[in-house]
Protein backbone atom coordinates (compact mmCIF):
# COMPACT_ATOMS: atom_id res chain seq x y z
CA UNK A 1 0.00 0.00 0.00
CA UNK A 2 1.19 3.47 -0.81
CA UNK A 3 -0.92 5.59 1.51
CA UNK A 4 -2.46 5.31 4.94
CA UNK A 5 -5.88 4.98 3.31
CA UNK A 6 -4.65 1.97 1.32
CA UNK A 7 -5.25 3.59 -2.09
CA UNK A 8 -2.40 3.96 -4.54
CA UNK A 9 -2.38 7.63 -5.57
CA UNK A 10 -2.02 8.76 -9.17
CA UNK A 11 1.57 8.45 -10.44
CA UNK A 12 2.63 7.01 -7.08
CA UNK A 13 2.78 10.46 -5.52
CA UNK A 14 3.18 9.13 -1.96
CA UNK A 15 6.31 7.18 -2.77
CA UNK A 16 7.70 9.92 -5.05
CA UNK A 17 8.87 7.63 -7.83
CA UNK A 18 8.79 10.46 -10.33
CA UNK A 19 11.35 12.36 -8.23
CA UNK A 20 13.75 9.40 -7.74
CA UNK A 21 13.27 9.59 -3.97
CA UNK A 22 12.37 6.97 -1.37
CA UNK A 23 9.65 4.63 -2.57
CA UNK A 24 8.17 1.25 -1.83
CA UNK A 25 9.64 -1.97 -3.27
CA UNK A 26 6.53 -2.63 -5.41
CA UNK A 27 7.12 0.61 -7.28
CA UNK A 28 10.84 -0.09 -7.52
CA UNK A 29 10.13 -3.36 -9.32
CA UNK A 30 7.74 -1.64 -11.70
CA UNK A 31 10.20 1.07 -12.77
CA UNK A 32 13.50 -0.84 -12.83
CA UNK A 33 14.91 -0.68 -16.32
CA UNK A 34 12.88 2.41 -17.20
CA UNK A 35 14.57 4.96 -14.93
CA UNK A 36 17.70 5.26 -12.85
CA UNK A 37 16.66 4.32 -9.34
CA UNK A 38 18.40 6.46 -6.72
CA UNK A 39 18.84 3.57 -4.31
CA UNK A 40 20.68 1.56 -6.99
CA UNK A 41 23.27 4.29 -7.58
CA UNK A 42 26.66 3.72 -5.92
CA UNK A 43 28.28 6.54 -4.02
CA UNK A 44 30.86 7.61 -1.48
CA UNK A 45 31.04 9.79 1.58
CA UNK A 46 34.57 11.19 1.66
CA UNK A 47 36.42 13.19 4.30
CA UNK A 48 39.67 14.93 3.50
CA UNK A 49 41.76 17.16 5.77
CA UNK A 50 44.01 19.65 3.96
CA UNK A 51 47.46 20.65 5.13
CA UNK A 52 47.43 24.16 6.63
CA UNK A 53 47.23 26.78 3.90
CA UNK A 54 46.12 24.36 1.16
CA UNK A 55 42.39 23.98 1.81
CA UNK A 56 41.26 26.43 -0.88
CA UNK A 57 43.29 24.51 -3.49
CA UNK A 58 41.83 21.21 -2.24
CA UNK A 59 38.26 22.50 -2.50
CA UNK A 60 38.98 23.93 -5.96
CA UNK A 61 40.44 20.65 -7.26
CA UNK A 62 37.70 18.49 -5.75
CA UNK A 63 34.87 20.70 -7.02
CA UNK A 64 36.39 21.14 -10.47
CA UNK A 65 37.09 17.44 -10.83
CA UNK A 66 33.56 16.46 -9.88
CA UNK A 67 32.08 18.95 -12.34
CA UNK A 68 34.47 17.97 -15.12
CA UNK A 69 33.94 14.23 -14.73
CA UNK A 70 30.16 14.37 -14.99
CA UNK A 71 30.07 10.89 -13.41
CA UNK A 72 28.32 11.92 -10.19
CA UNK A 73 24.70 12.96 -10.05
CA UNK A 74 24.45 14.58 -7.58
CA UNK A 75 27.53 15.55 -5.60
CA UNK A 76 27.84 17.87 -2.62
CA UNK A 77 31.09 19.29 -1.29
CA UNK A 78 30.98 20.82 2.18
CA UNK A 79 33.45 22.70 4.36
CA UNK A 80 33.33 21.81 8.04
CA UNK A 81 32.23 24.81 10.16
CA UNK A 82 34.59 24.15 13.07
CA UNK A 83 37.59 23.17 10.93
CA UNK A 84 37.76 24.89 7.52
CA UNK A 85 40.60 22.58 6.43
CA UNK A 86 38.16 19.63 6.38
CA UNK A 87 36.27 18.79 3.18
CA UNK A 88 33.31 16.42 3.15
CA UNK A 89 32.13 15.12 -0.20
CA UNK A 90 28.96 13.16 -0.86
CA UNK A 91 28.96 11.79 -4.37
CA UNK A 92 26.38 9.60 -6.05
CA UNK A 93 27.34 8.08 -9.37
CA UNK A 94 24.84 7.67 -12.19
CA UNK A 95 25.61 3.93 -12.37
CA UNK A 96 28.19 1.29 -11.48
CA UNK A 97 29.58 1.74 -14.98
CA UNK A 98 29.95 5.52 -14.54
CA UNK A 99 31.72 4.96 -11.20
CA UNK A 100 34.10 2.40 -12.70
CA UNK A 101 34.79 4.58 -15.75
CA UNK A 102 35.61 7.57 -13.53
CA UNK A 103 37.78 5.61 -11.09
CA UNK A 104 39.75 3.99 -13.92
CA UNK A 105 39.92 7.05 -16.16
CA UNK A 106 42.70 9.57 -16.71
CA UNK A 107 40.99 12.40 -14.79
CA UNK A 108 40.95 10.40 -11.55
CA UNK A 109 44.62 9.51 -11.99
CA UNK A 110 45.50 13.14 -12.68
CA UNK A 111 43.60 14.50 -9.68
CA UNK A 112 44.49 11.72 -7.24
CA UNK A 113 48.18 12.60 -6.96
CA UNK A 114 47.58 16.34 -6.84
CA UNK A 115 44.90 15.98 -4.16
CA UNK A 116 46.89 13.51 -2.06
CA UNK A 117 49.81 15.98 -1.98
CA UNK A 118 47.51 18.52 -0.29
CA UNK A 119 46.28 16.21 2.48
CA UNK A 120 47.46 16.27 6.10
CA UNK A 121 46.25 12.68 6.63
CA UNK A 122 44.90 9.80 4.53
CA UNK A 123 41.37 10.43 3.25
CA UNK A 124 38.39 8.56 4.63
CA UNK A 125 36.15 7.05 1.93
CA UNK A 126 33.01 5.09 2.78
CA UNK A 127 31.08 3.30 0.00
CA UNK A 128 27.34 4.03 0.26
CA UNK A 129 24.05 3.75 -1.61
CA UNK A 130 21.53 6.56 -1.09
CA UNK A 131 18.31 5.79 0.72
CA UNK A 132 16.39 8.99 -0.03
CA UNK A 133 16.91 12.62 -1.03
CA UNK A 134 14.92 15.76 -1.66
Amino acid sequence: MHTRSGRAPARHRACRVQYRLAYCEACAEKIRGEHVVLQDQPGYVIKMRAKPGTSDKLFELASGGMQKSGASDPFIICREDDDPDVLWCIEVFKSDEAKDAYENGPLADELRDEILDLLAEPPMRIPVHPYSAS
